[in-house]
């Protein structure tokens, strides 16, 4: 059975009519017919399965046309079978209650020929078909119209409300149909209904979409609504009205009041901040240079120390040499070789006691000068660290005793730089002040460190090197340790002049 074949229904008591009817219907493919003799078999029929089209006469003498449109009127108060009834020529005046009572149409019995009975029955099918989808079409808009969480209205031409959803009424406080018909002057205040209405003009001579927000009183208090207007055409195209879908968007608005509020303080307060810290890089801009001024003098102090530290250790080689030189000659001399020799003995004793005198006087500026000052030998071995020293890099005695290889206080990164450094010093070059990056013990801290070295020298050897260290993070104490190294260069340079004075003789 094709798609397209019409399930038709003869509904007469007159077997010949039906008969007939029949052979028409029958003769064309497009129809599948089946027959009732009465009506009441004929409801019976139409409610057991589909008929496309039930072809009933009026006169049937169980049940006339009228009860038998009764008997198939469904839930949704509409006949759910397509009718069409047939009547005698008598009974004319009675087309409009047939057609009233839901019939798709009529024909006049004796009048009936193939050509209009397969007409009347094409008619009913196709008119019932585009009734069912126009019943879809409108359960689907009013889906869309109740179950829209904004606002949608509808208005035609003439800005009359059409058709409006759950959501509007309860804003307004009406009901549907007391709002169907009216415009916004009667649910609005007159200012705000111009307003609208002057939107909705533009948008229907336009036929271009408008959104705008205004402030809306409703029953429950003021609310800002953002309305967005769009013509509504029809199937040729034509503007036959305003589409309108809305939402409140107060808690927006209170938001955008609050930010714009939160904005205007935190540009003052920027403001504030910025000036702040105009300030604060002036201040820091002025410590800076003259952190950079004490760290310059500081050098100049480190430099002439380590200049007469090695005048020191010049003088005190040639003393040792000299005194060793006048023991030798003396030991060689014969009978008054005692007597000759004690005045050198003398010497070599006063010019040992001065310079144990002019170390001990160093290791004691060391104890209280703020900069780091440590001594290594030629193993690299630390073989003295200054309170500050200790205090910096967190070792103590103790540990010196147990052995703290010179390269234990540099950053991983800067031991070969250092390597280099220490080759250098050790062929007699003073290095520094270079900036180094140095660990505190266990690795547990590191900082920045300002360094100058040079050798010490025994019997005319190199025996070692002395460091002196400046943290360069210390900024504060850069001023007391460059008092503390003049000093310490003044007694270094005392030293020297006592060496000078041994090595001419003058043991007084």
């Amino acid at each position: 059975m094709s798609e397209a074949t019409k399930q038709v229904l003869l509904v007469d008591d007159d077997a010949e009519f039906r008969a007939k009817a029949r052979g028409w219907l029958a003769a064309s493919p497009e129809f599948q017919v089946s027959e009732a003799e009465t009506g009441a078999k004929g409801v019976a029929a139409c409610k057991e399965r589909k008929i496309d089209c039930a072809i009933v006469n009026y006169d049937n003498a169980d049940l006339d046309g009228l009860k038998f449109l009764d008997a198939l009127v469904g839930p949704s108060g509409t006949v759910t079978t397509p009718v069409v009834m047939l009547l005698s020529k008598d009974k004319k005046m009675t087309v409009a209650k047939v057609l009233s009572s839901g019939a798709m149409d009529y024909l006049i019995k004796a009048d009936v020929v193939e050509a209009s009975l397969e007409r009347a029955v094409r008619n009913a099918a196709e008119m019932k078909g585009l009734d069912n989808r126009l019943k879809e079409q409108r359960n689907i808009f009013m889906a869309i119209l109740n179950g829209t969480p904004g606002f949608l209205m509808l208005k035609n031409l003439q800005h009359q409300y059409q058709a409006i959803n759950p959501v509007f009424c309860q804003f307004v406080g009406k009901k549907a149909n007391e709002i169907i018909g009216k415009t916004d002057a009667d649910l609005f205040p007159a200012d705000l209904a111009a307003a609208n209405m002057q939107i909705e003009k533009t948008v229907l001579s336009g036929d271009k979409p408008a959104v705008e927000t205004h402030e809306y009183t409703g029953v429950s208090g003021k609310a800002w609504l953002q309305i967005a207007r769009s013509p509504l055409k029809d199937a040729a195209g034509n503007i036959v009205g305003v589409l309108c879908v809305g939402e409140d968007v107060s808690a927006a608005k209170a938001l955008e009041a609050k930010l714009h509020q939160h904005t205007e303080t935190g540009a003052a307060r920027v403001g504030e901040l910025e000036s702040a810290l105009a300030k604060a890089q002036q201040a820091l801009e002025a410590r800076e240079q003259a952190a950079a001024q004490q760290g310059a003098a500081l050098e100049q102090a480190t430099a002439a120390a380590s200049a007469e530290a090695e005048k020191f250790n010049t003088a005190l080689a040639a003393a040792k040499a000299e005194a060793a030189a006048a023991i030798g000659a003396a030991e060689l001399r014969a009978t008054d070789a005692e007597a000759a020799l004690k005045p050198a003995r003398d010497l070599a004793a006063a010019a040992e006691a001065r310079l144990a005198g002019a170390a001990e006087r160093f290791h004691h500026m060391a104890q209280i000068v703020p900069a780091v000052l440590c001594e290594v030998g030629v193993d690299s071995k630390l073989s003295y660290l200054n309170p500050a020293g200790s205090a910096l890099f967190g070792h103590s005695g103790a540990d010196i005793a147990a052995g703290i290889n010179l390269g234990e206080l540099f950053h991983a990164d800067e031991r070969a730089r250092l390597a280099q450094s220490i080759k250098e010093t050790m062929q007699g070059k003073a290095f520094g002040p270079v900036d180094f990056r140095m660990l505190k013990k266990g690795g547990t801290g590191e900082f920045m460190a300002r360094i100058s070295a040079i050798a010490v020298t025994q019997d005319g050897k190199i025996a070692g090197m002395r460091f002196s260290m400046i943290e360069t993070g210390d900024r504060e104490r850069l001023a007391v340790a460059a008092a503390a190294l003049k000093e310490l260069a003044g007694a270094a340079a005392k030293a020297g002049a006592i060496a000078d004075r041994l090595v001419s003789g003058d043991a007084s």
